[in-house]
């Protein structure tokens, strides 16, 4: 059978994916020997910083006239993990 998708990365940093036989073999038929299951490493680095996105248009003014302020934001698309730079 096809491989599953490769399984959630563990806490360990390790993900795994199966497969199944479907038919075993018949009649002196040869059967399978490959392997039903594969583990790799799914840590890419050891520290992530922070993501965040673009910044957003600038808002209206808060007052018609003189003195007013305007105001624009960014959200955080991922926070620092594993001791990476963290959002300002």
């Amino acid at each position: 059978a096809p491989w599953s998708p490769w399984g959630e990365c563990s806490a360990h940093g390790l993900e795994v994916r199966h497969r199944a036989v479907e038919r075993e073999p018949a009649g002196g038929g040869r059967g399978f020997d490959g392997p039903l299951s594969e583990v790799r490493s799914c840590v890419a680095a050891s520290a992530g910083d922070c993501v965040v996105a673009d910044w957003s248009p600038w808002a209206d003014c808060d007052r018609t006239c003189g003195g007013g302020q305007q105001r624009r934001q960014r959200d955080v698309v991922r926070a620092a993990w594993g001791g990476g730079r963290q959002c300002a």
